[in-house]
């Protein structure tokens, strides 16, 4: 009765968090390769994944822009670490490229191969819920976010699951103070 009890206020949570999915916070300008070393941070310590970061591609220069919402966008890679911890290896590669119009984060965990059938579900943002897992409302709430974040979410599933996190690369009209504003924030 307990872990019923327990699951009950897990999805309580999760519906909440769904109706308050950041809307009203505002966003601020990032650097890329800044949010992955709090996000590889934040999987280390709080979710216990032997992280491997890659450094984003050699051909850019500098660590390129997006405009987030931090505690939204964090919900995203937490769902993904807590899903990392829960069915994958417990290693978590971590790689960020980028291109003119965008900023890709790549995190494959190395877990077990997911049928087309369950990753088609995932991508399409309706619940994916498999035997023995959650219900799949995380995976509505990081969709949600990302159409928020004017970005995308979207799965594969190869030597385990990996997730491209997609956001729009902010290209010009950035201050130096609104690039040092995420900088000085402590999530």
């Amino acid at each position: 009765m307990q872990e019923d009890v327990a699951e009950m206020d897990e999805v309580l949570d999760k519906f909440l968090t769904l109706v308050r999915s950041g809307e009203h916070e505002q966003p601020v300008i990032a650097e890329g390769q800044a949010w992955l070393r709090r996000m590889s941070a934040l999987a280390q310590t709080k979710y216990h994944l032997d992280v491997r970061c890659q450094r984003f591609d050699a051909a850019s220069t500098g660590s390129p822009l997006i405009r987030v919402r931090p505690l939204s966008l964090e919900r995203v890679f937490r769902n993904l670490f807590d899903n990392a911890k829960k069915y994958g290896s417990g290693v978590l590669d971590m790689t960020m490229e980028t291109d003119g119009s965008e900023v890709r984060f790549l995190l494959v965990d190395r877990g077990t191969h997911l049928e087309a059938p369950i990753v088609y579900r995932m991508n399409s943002g309706e619940s994916a819920r498999q035997p023995g897992h959650g219900m799949g409302i995380g995976l509505m709430i990081c969709h949600r976010i990302m159409a928020l974040h004017k970005g995308s979410l979207h799965f594969t599933s190869e030597d385990g699951l990996a997730a491209t996190i997609c956001l729009p690369r902010v290209q010009d009209g950035v201050t130096s103070a609104q690039r040092q504003e995420f900088n000085a924030r402590k999530l």
